[in-house]
């Protein structure tokens, strides 16, 4: 009775130790907590794991000092570090005069952020112009 509330996971996934989450076996190891409990990340994942992880699609690796862990591209350039040595913050440049670098767009505050940010669904502009 008490794994009536367990579903099956897929051959592509693997059970969170909470035993009540499923994650992509591809997030397992990658420096970003998906499991609620955390168990997805951890002294089971070794350096190599981490190192040689890819990133999943929408996302970037920290290539620094951390672990090369993967951070959605969303994070990049939104005004607070997530890489260890805060690389997601650096060359964000504010145009003021011209346009971005193609395939970039303009916020209207001035940052340049990729063109698929853009009517996402997620803000990305620190001024929220990317949806709006």
């Amino acid at each position: 009775e008490d794994e009536a509330d367990c579903k099956a996971c897929t051959s592509d996934e693997r059970r969170c130790r909470n035993g009540h989450q499923c994650v992509d076996a591809k997030f397992w190891c990658d420096g970003f907590a998906d499991c609620s409990d955390d168990s997805d990340e951890g002294d089971h994942c070794t350096t190599i794991q981490r190192i040689i992880h890819q990133c999943p699609e929408e996302h970037v690796r920290c290539n620094s000092t951390s672990f090369g862990f993967c951070i959605p591209t969303s994070f990049l350039c939104d005004g607070t570090e997530n890489c260890v040595d805060g690389e997601d913050e650096k060359n964000c440049d504010v145009v003021t005069d011209g346009d971005c670098p193609s395939p970039s767009r303009r916020c209207l505050d001035g940052a340049c952020m990729p063109g698929h940010f853009f009517c996402d669904g997620e803000v990305d502009c620190m001024d929220g112009s990317d949806e709006s």
